[in-house]
């Protein structure tokens, strides 16, 4: 315990440092290269009508809330990239276009109450459009305001990255919307004064993406995280909070207006992650240059080795998708042959057929085949996938002034500060491997599907911590009791009943 302690401190204290040791003497820990981290924290952030009609009257003076929006005008409002994804966030009137919704503004055909900072109204409005930066603003102010630190707010009309993060971002992802009543229910209640009833028609959601600088270390990552968090769940002085970043005037009207609210501290938003949310970790270097390819290799295999260990402490909305979180066996489904008796762990024969190409044959690819390759990175990110992956290996190959990173993308969405750093922790302990084992050349332990493969293995390579090694085994239990259809497992059983005693026989030798 205490040589691990010695390790973990040592290594906090090389990934705080600005250089990296380029030698050491005989005995001593072995410096390790020193990498670089940062999160993508997707979330929906629900917020009371006051702080938007604060907004609206310092930038719009005329526009107004509709909060009655058709079903044919919804899909008007959705993201012209990604109209799958439904709108189900208020609109505005007299705002402007909005150039990323299938419609920038329309006129409405029948009449709207209209909700304003003078009062409510009933008229056809002239034109409506969909939220644009009206909520990362209103997030923003609350942030800075409460934090008194730096806050970037970024919006793409083409959904392009910033090449640079240099603090804390407030963005909009094109594959979030707000969410539903009930979700809204459960997330302000905790938050609200029993004594006032909770009007829901007064609260509105967005779907939100945080991004973070990067971090050379744990510690101060989960200083401001914590504050962060604290501040997006809400809190009574929300409206002070709000009100700070307003000018006089439009504060001292919404005093008035939220009266009842202001005097029993009533907090006007709070934050959620459901089950669209994701939770993504990008590892790369100091200096934001690609890592070497034998790195990504062995990263890689080591990936694709352990999917279904990794997958068993996710929750099950984000294993066996073919969508935006594929796999990265992907592209290594075995040929259909015939169906092979294999003794399971309870000792039952059972008929299977292999779901995946051997572990020589996936080796074949990602080494010597990428090696050969004139594009060596492009052809691993051909066999491994590109950014819509539980691994997305693109990342490191960035156009630009981006770093190269490696992106995790598997966790879901969460606020919860403990979850964050332990798959923070996790991450970077995966590639700090695969480092390892990279100059070493080496590969691990399994050389075969037939090899015992094990998540507490993996872990015991990776040097975790016993307190996360518990963490992640506690969550793994739970999720082993799911099964989820779609998953690429080593071994697909057949059912029997497909299979007729001819078949039976010839197979079973």
């Amino acid at each position: 315990m205490a040589n691990i302690r010695a390790q973990w401190e040592y290594q906090e204290q090389l990934v705080n440092s600005t250089t990296t040791p380029s030698s050491y003497e005989s005995g001593d820990v072995a410096p390790r290269p020193c990498l670089t981290f940062g999160v993508e924290l997707e979330f929906v952030f629900l917020f009371h009508e006051d702080l938007l009609l604060g907004y609206l009257r310092e930038h719009f003076k005329t526009s107004a809330i509709v909060k009655d929006v058709s079903w044919e005008e919804e899909l008007m409002l959705r993201q012209k990239l990604h109209r799958s994804i439904p709108y189900n966030s208020w609109a505005l009137t007299d705002a402007g276009d909005n150039p990323t919704t299938v419609k920038p503004s329309f006129c409405s055909s029948t009449e709207k109450q209209l909700t304003s900072i003078s009062g409510k109204r009933t008229t056809v409005p002239a034109s409506i459009r969909a939220y644009h930066t009206e909520p990362l603003h209103i997030l923003h102010g609350l942030l800075s305001s409460a934090l008194q630190q730096r806050f970037d707010v970024f919006h793409s009309d083409d959904w392009s990255k910033k090449d640079r993060y240099e603090a804390w971002t407030i963005t909009d992802d094109i594959s979030l919307s707000g969410t539903d009543k009930r979700t809204m229910t459960n997330a302000i209640a905790p938050i609200s004064n029993v004594s006032r009833p909770l009007d829901l028609d007064e609260w509105d959601s967005y779907g939100v993406e945080l991004v973070s600088p990067p971090y050379r270390s744990v510690s101060p990552f989960l200083q401001d995280l914590k504050k962060i968090v604290t501040t997006l769940q809400g809190h009574r002085h929300s409206f002070r909070h709000a009100a700070n970043s307003f000018t006089f005037a439009t504060a001292d009207i919404l005093k008035k207006r939220s009266i009842d609210n202001f005097r029993r501290d009533q907090p006007l938003h709070t934050s959620t992650a459901d089950l669209q949310c994701g939770f993504h970790v990008h590892v790369g270097l100091p200096d934001g240059t690609a890592f070497d390819t034998r790195t990504l290799q062995t990263l890689a295999y080591l990936v694709i080795v352990y999917a279904h260990e990794i997958s068993t402490i996710h929750h099950s909305s984000r294993r066996g998708r073919s969508d935006l979180i594929v796999s990265n066996r992907e592209n290594f489904y075995a040929e259909p042959t015939g169906p092979i008796l294999r003794t399971d762990g309870d000792g039952k024969k059972r008929w299977y057929q292999p779901g995946l190409k051997s572990l020589e044959e996936i080796r074949t690819c990602l080494f010597d085949r990428v090696d050969r390759a004139r594009d060596p990175v492009a052809a691993l990110i051909q066999y491994v996938g590109n950014k819509m992956h539980i691994v997305n290996f693109a990342a490191s190959a960035a156009n630009g002034a981006r770093p190269r990173t490696v992106e995790f993308r598997q966790h879901t969405g969460t606020l919860d500060v403990r979850a964050v750093e332990g798959w923070v922790r996790f991450c970077v302990k995966l590639v700090e491997l695969a480092q390892r084992y990279a100059r070493g050349g080496q590969l691990g332990k399994v050389k075969s599907w037939d090899d015992d493969i094990s998540l507490e293995d993996l872990m015991g390579e990776m040097e975790l911590e016993p307190e996360w090694k518990e963490y992640f085994k506690r969550r793994q239990d739970q999720g082993k009791v799911v099964e989820v259809e779609g998953e690429m497992l080593i071994w697909e059983e057949v059912d029997e009943e497909f299979m007729d005693m001819d078949d039976e026989a010839y197979y079973s030798g």
